[in-house]
């Protein structure tokens, strides 16, 4: 409990918030290594079986995470939160066992071809978990004052697990690491079944009641409303647009790394966890010492425009470099091109996490409890995954 109120202090909590913020940690916490040790895997393996399986990987990714996310959105509205969560965790264990027992089994570039298939609605459904019980938990002021606390402790758990996988990748084969990954969600669902057993996390359960006094029903939100009201539409079609640039950044990335590494699984593998690292300390930094001055001297416009310009200038310098000194064949002025699609990943990808993704939950933030949630599920899951489609 004392390193529960120190953590609360050092968030800026009040007493009594204690054990919600250190359970939410520690579950940001064990997230975080699970999303490091999916990411890498998935990322060597798709890379290293060549540009020919890119294509088809984001298209079914895509595919696949509107499957899921209309799925979560649906299931949301029909039965409990509470049991939601614990069957979306469940499942996650289950996918990443049984991805991982499928290598001993089945063809091992159909498998690593799923394995990236899989990870982008895996992620997006335990985000959406995890940022569904942070809502529900907290109320909307609690929430402005220990969101970035939350985020950073999670960023902290990948930032080491990035560097530990570039370490132990070494004396590990890439897949064994699907068992740390498994592992770290079965770590989640244990702090998920405490939290279940302590705080209610009902539609209108503690964070709606601190948040509103009103008796009103929730209104029923449809997809047709994401277009008929300017604010959720507006909210739509920037995050569709977000995910679009940036999954065209993260395809000429990964068709770069493969020309310029020539699909070397061993050094792909340490490569991705070095350059997801460093992802990861850039937004960490960026969201420790520049996102509060940035938001509250500039505001939320400022803070997402910031990434869409950088990777607007990154994008003009890979394609001048490109068309100048080639985009195919690895060669010494091949570097160049490299460089800026790899420089271009880093900075914008630190960018959208550190800056852009808190600003843009906070525009969540207005909008009525009885509608946010499904709203931003909606959003952020089933618009998300139709951008990457």
């Amino acid at each position: 409990m004392a390193i529960a109120s120190g953590i609360t202090r050092f968030l800026g909590g009040r007493p009594g918030e204690e054990g919600r913020i250190f359970l939410l940690l520690s579950m940001g916490f064990f997230m975080g290594i699970f999303l490091a040790t999916l990411q890498v895997p998935a990322e060597t393996l798709i890379t290293a079986l060549g540009e020919e399986y890119f294509d088809r990987a984001f298209l079914l990714g895509g595919g696949l995470g509107i499957l899921s996310a209309s799925a979560y959105v649906f299931a949301q509205r029909h039965i409990p939160f509470a049991l939601l969560v614990i069957i979306n965790i469940i499942f996650t264990i289950v996918v990443m066992a049984g991805i991982r027992l499928a290598f001993e089994w089945y063809d091992y570039k159909e498998v690593s071809f799923w394995l990236f298939v899989i990870m982008g609605p895996i992620t997006s459904i335990i985000l959406l978990t995890f940022w569904g019980i942070f809502g529900r938990i907290f109320d909307i002021r609690t929430s402005k004052r220990v969101i970035g606390g939350i985020d950073t402790g999670q960023l902290s758990a990948t930032c080491m697990a990035f560097f530990a996988i570039s370490f132990a990748s070494r004396f590990i084969h890439t897949i064994d690491f699907l068992w740390i990954s498994t592992l770290s969600v079965v770590a989640v669902l244990l702090i998920a079944l405490r939290i279940v057993w302590r705080y209610d996390l009902s539609q209108m359960g503690q964070a709606t009641k601190e948040a509103t006094s009103s008796t009103k029903k929730r209104t029923k939100i449809s997809y047709l409303d994401l277009f008929k009201n300017r604010y959720f539409f507006f909210l739509s079609i920037f995050l569709f647009f977000s995910v679009f640039a940036s999954k065209f950044n993260e395809f000429t990335y990964r068709t770069s790394m493969f020309t310029w590494y020539e699909g070397d699984e061993a050094t792909l593998n340490q490569i991705y966890s070095i350059i997801d690292a460093i992802i990861i300390v850039v937004s960490f930094l960026i969201q420790t010492f520049l996102n509060d001055y940035i938001i509250g001297k500039y505001g939320l416009k400022v803070s997402l425009m910031v990434m869409p310009i950088l990777l607007g200038l990154f994008t003009i310098g890979a394609i001048v470099s490109g068309h100048l000194f080639g985009y195919e064949i690895r060669s010494n002025e091949y570097f160049i091109f490299f460089s800026f699609n790899v420089m271009g990943r880093i900075m914008t990808t630190s960018l959208r996490d550190a800056l852009e993704n808190p600003a843009y939950k906070m525009f969540f933030f207005p909008i009525s409890v009885h509608q946010r949630f499904d709203v931003q599920s909606r959003i952020e899951g089933v618009v998300n995954e139709m951008a990457t489609l």
